[in-house]
C-alpha cells in the first residue's frame, strides 16, 4: 500500500470490491484494492483498458452506474470517515467541495446547453454560497486562475465554443472550484494534444503546489506516470499487481506486467525501427477470469504454480507486488518478453527498409513528389451561403517519400496533418499544386483515370471503429478493394483473405466475425490487411496507433514495420507523438498551421531540432524516467484558426523567440547545414 511515512493519508483505499450486475452474471471489476495518499502527494494508477482504473475512480466517488455497479466489499476513508457508509446526501455535500474529480472528455463532462459561468457557479451555489452574483464572480476567478484568457467573456461562452484544452481547463475549475483536499484525474489528457498536455500536466502541479492537494492520476501513460507522480499502483485485471514510491517502479519492477508495460514503450533514445518488445495477447474479459494469477496466460514466467492465487510480497517497506516469481526474474536489464528478437533485430542490417540502391551515381526517383500542394475549404456565410473566407488547411506543401521509405509527419490537431494525407490519396481533391506518384500528376485526374492509380495509395484510419462497416463481416471488409478492383473470382478472393488475415496475425475463423466482436488492436489489425490486400506502394497511415493501449500500440507498429520490411511499403506516418514517429520513420515533417516548418533525418530532428516549435513539441513529450525529469517548453494558447491565421510567421503567436520581424515577414524552407535537414524559422537557434 504506498503511502508516505512522513504524509499521514488524506484518502485510505481499503479491500475495495466493486461488481456490475450484467446479462452474464455478477462480475468482478474491483477486486480487493488497497492504496493510500497523503496530502500535497500524487498517487498514479496504471494500467491498460479494462484493468479497473476508471471503476476504482468511480467508486471512490460514488458515482457509479446504478442500479448495475455497486460496492460490495472494503472501505474508502477520507480522513478516517467510510464514504461507503454514508448516505446519498451526506456524500453530495462532499463530492465538489472536499472530493473533486477530473475527466477525461470535457465534452461529455460538461452541459452544451449551458454557459460555461453557470455550470461552475453550480459548484460554489451548492457548497460556499447562495448569492447568484456571488457565485459567478467566484467563477471568472477560478477561470482566470487555470489560465483561461478573458475569463469574463468566456464564462457567457457555451463549451462548443472553447478548444479541447480550454474544456480541459474548465473541468479542472470545477473540480478544484472549493479547494478539495483529494482530486481524482481520470485520464485528464488522454484526448489533448502533447503540447496542450505539457499545459494542463503544469496547471496541475502548480495548482497542487498552490492548494495542497492530494492527486489520484489514473492514466495508461507510464511517461505521464513518470512526470507527475509520488507513487503508482499497476492494476490489471481488476486487482493491484504492483504498487510502491514511483523511483523504485521504473528502476526495479518486479512484476512480469510492469516489465511488459515498460518495455514496450516507443522511446526518443531507442534506435528507429527496432522491434518494441510486446505484452502478447490481452487484457481478460470479467466474465472469464483465470483462476489464480490473471495475468498467467499472457506471462512468459509462467509455471503451475501460477494457477493459484500469488501471495502480497513486500519487496521493501513501501513497495509490494503480488507474484509467485518475483525472486526468480531475471534482473530488469535482460527483462524482456521478446529480449532476444529485440537484440537481434538491432544487430540485423536495416538495408530492407532504406531506399533501395539506384545505379552508381545517380539518385532513385522519388514515389511521391509533392509540389507546392494547397487544400483551402470555402467558408460559407449569410442567407445565400456565400463564400466569404477560406480555410487553408494545406498551404503549400513540398515533400518527397522515396520506395520503401517512411515520412514521419507530427503536429498539433488543426494542423493539417490528416488533411494532407487525404490529399495524398485523393479523398481530398487539392485546390492546386501537384502530387507526382510514379511519374503521373494525380491532381488533374477524372476518377475512371485516377482509379487504377488507387491500387498502389491506400490508407490506415485513426478509429478502428469508425472506419469498419459494422454491418460486415471481417472478411467481406478486406475482400471489398478486391472486388472493386475486380480482382480474381470468389474462390480466389476468399484464399486471399485468409493470407491477409495470416499475415496480420489474425486466425482464419475471424473472417466470419463482425468487427465489434474484436478488440481496438485487433481491429486496426483488420483495417491494416484491408490496406494491404492490393499490394499497394504507398500507405497513409493516420494516427493509426493513438487510440490504442500502450502495449497494443507496440504490437501493431511492429506488424507495420515487419510489412514494410516484407513488402517494401513506403509509409506516411501521421502522428502527434513524436516519440511513437521517430521509432517507425526515417525522415520526419513537422507541420504547424498548414506548413512545413522543420523537415530532417528522424535521427536529426531528435538530436538537433532548430524550429521553436519541433524543440517544444519534444521537451512536451513525457519521458518514462521519474529520476530524469525534462524541464518543458510550455506553449501558451492553441493552434491559431487556419481561417485567420497570424501574418508573418504562423507561429508567431506562441513563440518564445518571436520578433516584430517574425510577425512580418513569412519565413521560407531553408538549409539548416545538416544533409537535408530545412527548417522555416528567420533565427539560427
Amino acid at each position: 500500500m504506498p503511502e508516505s511515512a512522513a504524509t499521514p493519508p488524506v484518502l485510505e483505499v481499503r479491500d475495495l470490491v466493486t461488481t456490475f450486475d450484467t446479462d452474464a452474471g455478477r462480475l468482478t471489476a474491483v477486486d480487493g484494492v488497497s492504496f493510500a495518499v497523503g496530502r500535497g502527494r500524487t498517487l498514479g494508477i496504471v494500467g491498460e483498458s479494462g484493468c479497473g482504473k476508471s471503476v476504482t475512480a468511480l467508486s471512490i466517488m460514488r458515482l457509479l452506474p446504478q442500479p448495475m455497479g455497486r460496492i460490495q466489499g472494503g472501505q474508502v476513508l477520507l480522513d478516517g470517515v467510510d464514504l461507503t457508509q454514508l448516505s446519498p446526501a451526506e456524500m453530495q455535500r462532499i463530492r465538489g467541495d472536499r472530493m473533486g474529480m477530473i475527466f477525461q472528455e470535457p465534452m461529455t463532462a460538461l452541459n452544451p446547453v449551458h454557459t460555461i459561468g453557470r455550470q461552475l457557479s453550480e459548484v460554489f451555489l451548492l457548497h460556499r454560497t447562495r448569492d447568484k452574483r456571488e457565485a459567478l464572480r467566484l467563477s471568472v476567478e477560478m477561470l482566470a486562475k487555470v489560465g483561461i484568457p478573458s475569463p469574463e467573456i468566456r464564462a457567457g461562452e457555451y463549451p462548443h465554443q472553447l478548444s479541447g484544452g480550454m474544456r480541459q481547463r474548465v473541468v479542472i475549475a470545477m473540480a478544484l472550484a472549493c479547494r478539495p483536499d483529494v482530486v481524482i484525474a481520470d485520464e485528464p489528457t488522454t484526448a489533448l494534444d502533447v503540447t496542450i498536455q505539457a499545459q494542463i500536466l503544469e496547471l496541475m502541479q502548480s495548482l497542487q503546489h498552490e492548494l495542497g492537494m492530494a492527486i489520484v492520476l489514473i492514466t495508461h501513460d507510464l511517461g505521464v506516470i513518470a512526470d507527475m507522480c509520488d507513487d503508482v499502483v499497476v492494476m490489471y485485471a481488476g486487482r493491484i499487481a504492483e504498487a510502491g514510491p514511483v523511483q523504485r517502479i521504473f528502476a526495479a519492477p518486479s512484476h512480469p506486467y510492469t516489465r511488459g508495460l515498460l518495455n514496450s514503450i516507443p522511446r526518443l533514445t531507442n534506435p528507429r525501427k527496432q522491434r518494441l518488445n510486446t505484452i502478447e495477447g490481452m487484457v481478460p474479459s470479467l466474465a472469464d477470469l483465470p483462476t489464480g494469477c490473471r495475468f498467467q496466460n499472457r506471462c512468459p514466467w509462467r509455471t503451475e504454480i501460477c494457477a493459484t492465487q500469488p501471495p502480497l510480497i513486500h519487496v521493501d517497506e513501501a513497495h509490494t507486488v503480488a507474484c509467485h516469481h518475483t525472486k526468480d526474474l531475471p534482473p530488469p536489464v535482460d527483462e524482456s518478453v521478446n529480449a532476444h528478437q529485440a537484440r537481434a533485430d538491432a544487430a540485423a542490417p536495416q538495408a530492407a527498409v532504406a531506399v533501395p540502391a539506384a545505379a552508381a551515381g545517380s539518385t532513385p526517383a522519388p514515389l511521391l513528389d509533392v509540389q507546392d500542394l494547397c487544400m483551402h475549404f470555402p467558408v460559407k456565410e449569410g442567407i445565400f451561403q456565400r463564400a466569404k473566407h477560406a480555410c487553408r488547411a494545406v498551404d503549400g506543401i513540398n515533400l518527397t517519400v522515396m520506395p520503401g521509405e517512411t515520412i514521419g509527419l507530427v503536429g498539433e490537431s488543426g494542423c493539417g496533418k490528416s488533411t494532407l494525407g487525404k490529399c495524398i490519396v485523393r479523398l481530398n481533391h487539392p485546390t492546386a499544386g501537384r502530387l507526382i506518384f510514379e511519374g503521373t500528376d494525380l491532381v488533374p485526374l477524372r476518377q475512371r483515370t485516377l482509379k487504377p492509380h488507387r491500387r498502389h495509395l491506400q490508407m490506415i484510419f485513426q478509429d478502428p471503429v469508425e472506419s469498419l462497416n459494422a454491418r460486415h463481416t471481417v472478411g467481406d471488409i478486406i475482400a471489398e478493394p478486391l472486388v472493386i478492383h475486380r480482382l480474381g473470382d470468389a474462390a480466389w478472393r476468399h484464399r486471399r483473405v485468409h493470407e491477409l488475415l495470416a499475415k496480420v496475425g489474425l486466425p482464419a475463423n475471424a473472417a466470419e466475425r463482425y468487427p465489434f466482436e474484436f478488440s481496438g488492436g485487433q481491429r486496426q489489425r483488420i483495417g491494416i490487411a484491408r490496406a494491404i490486400a492490393l499490394e499497394p506502394k504507398l500507405i497513409v497511415c493516420d494516427e493509426p496507433v493513438s487510440a490504442l493501449d500502450v502495449s497494443i500500440q507496440s504490437q501493431v507498429l511492429n506488424l507495420l514495420l515487419e510489412l514494410q520490411r516484407e513488402m517494401g511499403l513506403s509509409y506516411l506516418f501521421i502522428a502527434h507523438n513524436l516519440a511513437v514517429v521517430k521509432h517507425v520513420s526515417d525522415r520526419i515533417a513537422i507541420m504547424y498551421l498548414g506548413r512545413i516548418v522543420e523537415f530532417a533525418s528522424a535521427d536529426v530532428i531528435y538530436r538537433n531540432p532548430r524550429h521553436p516549435y519541433t524543440r517544444a513539441l519534444i521537451s512536451a513529450i513525457p519521458q518514462p524516467d521519474p529520476l530524469h525529469r525534462q524541464q518543458r517548453i510550455v506553449l501558451q494558447g492553441d493552434v491559431p484558426s487556419p481561417i485567420h491565421p497570424p501574418s508573418g510567421c504562423t507561429f508567431h503567436t506562441r513563440c518564445p523567440h518571436a520578433t516584430d520581424r517574425c510577425r512580418r515577414e513569412t519565413p521560407v524552407l531553408r538549409s539548416a547545414g545538416d544533409t537535408g535537414h530545412q527548417v522555416s524559422c528567420h533565427y539560427d537557434l
